[in-house]
């Protein structure tokens, strides 16, 4: 079985860290970008399996980063998770509640962040399956 690629996006190097130690421990190959556009760059060379990212950052946010990948790696749509404070959680309440991504709210424990990342990965092999049928 090949290693699962993950691309982490927040801009809060803590947050950053935390997301990549306790996912490279799980046996992922963690990349990070500290915003939406650092985040568009490295997905137009390398083909992540999953992204997770912050709502709310500078340059360009979450839900900036879906809009730009519906027209560029609409594929990638099914398979990302939001992390957020609360506030950003409120602030877009709408976004969230429209899109069928799901969100984990900050502080996110390490167990929660890990069975949210098992349950994509594994509901997008299932998914990859089915369609070579």
């Amino acid at each position: 079985m090949t290693t699962k690629r993950i691309l982490a996006v927040e801009n809060n190097d803590l947050v950053l860290s935390f997301l990549e130690a306790g996912l490279t421990s799980a046996g992922y190959d963690v990349d990070t970008a500290h915003n939406g556009r650092e985040a568009l760059e490295k997905l137009d060379h390398v083909a992540y399996d999953l992204i997770i990212t912050d709502v709310r950052m500078p340059e360009l946010d979450g839900p900036g980063l879906c809009r730009a990948l519906i027209a560029r790696r609409s594929d990638l749509l099914t398979r990302i998770i939001f992390i957020a404070t609360p506030d950003s959680m409120e602030d877009h309440r709408e976004f969230l509640a429209n899109s069928s991504m799901p969100a984990l709210t900050k502080p996110v424990a390490l167990e929660e962040l890990r069975a949210a990342v098992e349950r994509m990965i594994g509901r997008n092999a299932r998914s990859a399956g089915n369609a070579s049928d």
